[in-house]
This record gives C-alpha cells, sequence and structure tokens, in this order.
C-alpha cells in the first residue's frame, strides 16, 4: 500500500498533470511513490513494525511522502523547464 498517490503529489501544483508525455510522466511519478515507500518503511522500520497501519500515523507519513514526491517532481520540472515558479 503506497502512503500517497499520484492524484495527492498532482494536488500540490495549480496546473499539473502528469500524462506519459509530460515532463515529468505519469511512470515517474509511480516510481517516486515506490521509491518513496521504501526510503520511509527503511527508515521508520528501524524502529515499528512496517507497513504502518495506524490512521494518524498513516496521515503523517502521506504528508510526508507527498512532500518528498512533490519535491522530486518540482526538481525535474525546473530543470526540463527552465522555470522556477514552484505553483507550475
Amino acid at each position: 500500500m503506497a502512503y500517497c498517490t499520484q492524484a495527492h503529489i498532482e494536488g500540490e501544483f495549480k496546473s499539473v498533470t502528469f500524462t506519459s508525455s509530460s515532463s515529468v510522466t505519469d511512470a515517474d511519478i509511480v516510481r517516486f511513490i515506490a521509491e518513496t515507500d521504501a526510503f520511509i518503511d527503511g527508515k521508520v522500520g528501524r524502529k515499528y513494525v512496517v507497513p504502518i497501519t495506524g490512521a494518524s500515523s498513516l496521515l503523517i507519513l502521506r504528508t510526508i511522502a507527498i512532500q518528498i514526491n512533490a519535491a522530486r517532481a518540482i526538481k525535474i520540472l525546473e530543470v526540463k523547464t527552465g522555470d522556477s515558479d514552484k505553483d507550475q
């Protein structure tokens, strides 16, 4: 179970939709989500049983996952478009 979805990440942007032909593709987002989930599980799993299932804990991890993945997308968009406007 992923901590966030593509829709959560798209919600961080005003007018960006990730498709197979966008600067950051939907496949990139799927990969980012999987990598971030593994990273979070690796860090959190040192102290707690993962995957985390508690409702409150999942909300916290969702927020962290969204922020990590949105930051990765922003970094790529800035490089590919030359636009540092974070509200793309």
